[in-house]
């Protein structure tokens, strides 16, 4: 997972949903979903917990989708969604003792977002739903009022939103980054990344504010004097920043990439990290 200093987060126009940039591939934990150019999906892997998607309603295109440990949802092209795989894991659509996708009928889903068990829908009056799972992170927030959020991260088993006013808003296990931080008087949030257990924002001066987990980077680091953060990568355990002049400073659990390395007085252009 990247994140960018230097862009905003925006999201979509529901009123674009049909013409927006299809989302070609999602994964589960032991299968892939892929959207066609016409619009329909098809799923490939273990298919044996109720992976093979339904058919899509009559005239509708798929255009993302996103994935928990067994489930997918897809937005569709006139902002409702389809789910499919194990109910536990966001995948019903029937009543169990979990919580279902439950939309409102004049609302559209404009971006998923989604934990091990659990997805989180941005609505397209900045309110957001959550289905699936039974942690903490399947009651979606009462956002403070006014607010409207923007984008959401997760971790393995909580979320971060980020709002229209550079705040943020989080839910979902405690140990894992479900907490709300405080962040620095006047400072806004620009992008989160998230590893397995822990989140880090990248605020509009380019410091950096970090929450969660520490042993998978959730305790903030001290960076160089008068370095700024422009993008930062992450794996299951660790963060790595891209700082201003192209070094790069990393933290959370050294065996997941948490020790800075020698660059040998290189810069580094790009970083992806593996995630499980």
């Amino acid at each position: 997972m990247i994140a960018h200093a230097d862009h905003a987060v925006t999201k979509p126009s529901p009123q674009n949903l049909e013409h927006a940039p299809r989302q070609q591939t999602e994964k589960s934990c032991a299968a892939f979903a892929g959207i066609l150019d016409d619009g329909t999906i098809q799923c490939w892997g273990d298919l044996s917990d109720d992976l093979t998607p339904t058919t899509l309603p009559e005239g509708k295109k798929a255009v993302s989708v996103a994935s928990t440990t067994d489930a997918f949802t897809a937005i569709l092209d006139d902002g409702t969604i389809q789910c499919w795989g194990t109910i536990k894991d966001g995948g019903g659509n029937i009543e169990a003792d979990y919580v279902l996708p439950r939309i409102p009928a004049d609302k559209k889903v404009v971006s998923i977002s989604s934990t091990d068990r659990t997805f989180a829908g941005i609505l397209d009056d900045g309110t957001i739903q959550c289905w699936g799972g039974t942690g903490d992170d399947n009651t979606a927030p009462v956002l403070p009022k006014g607010r409207k959020a923007i984008s959401i991260a997760s971790t393995h088993d909580a979320f971060a939103a980020i709002l229209d006013d550079g705040t943020i808003q989080c839910w979902g296990d405690v140990e894992e980054g479900g907490v709300t931080p405080t962040l620095p008087e006047g400072k806004k949030v620009v992008s989160i990344a998230s590893a397995g257990g822990a989140f880090v924002g990248i605020l509009d001066d380019g410091t950096i504010q970090c929450w969660g987990n520490p042993n998978c980077g959730g305790m903030t680091p001290t960076l160089p004097a008068g370095k700024k953060v422009v993008s930062i990568a992450s794996t299951t355990g660790a963060f790595t920043a891209i700082l201003g002049d192209g070094t790069i400073q990393c933290w959370g659990w050294s065996g997941s990439g948490g020790t800075t390395p020698d660059l040998k007085n290189r810069k580094i252009e790009f970083i992806t990290g593996m995630q499980d």
